[in-house]
């Protein structure tokens, strides 16, 4: 599967879990961040696609994956082999 794939189902799924994303050109690396009781996921348009599919298979791993529907591929990639 192409890394754009794999970003666009990883990024749904942080979705599924409750967090807001936002596209921005920034400095910053992106990734997840709470503010005010809620979490935000920075992708940084101007990181690589490889950079946005890293910051998103950790940010989805500060979640009980347990307790969220996720596509076997998404796991795959949290390296959950139960599935």
């Amino acid at each position: 599967m192409r890394t754009a794939d794999d970003i666009t189902l990883c990024l749904r799924a942080l979705e599924s879990a409750g967090v807001e994303i936002r596209t921005e050109a920034a400095d910053a690396a992106g990734g997840l961040a709470r503010l005010q009781g809620r979490y935000i996921f920075l992708v940084n348009s101007r990181a690589s696609p490889d950079k946005t599919l890293e910051n998103c298979i950790a940010a989805l791993r500060k979640f009980d994956i347990d307790t969220l529907r996720l596509p076997p591929r998404v796991r795959s990639l949290l390296g959950d082999s139960d599935w």
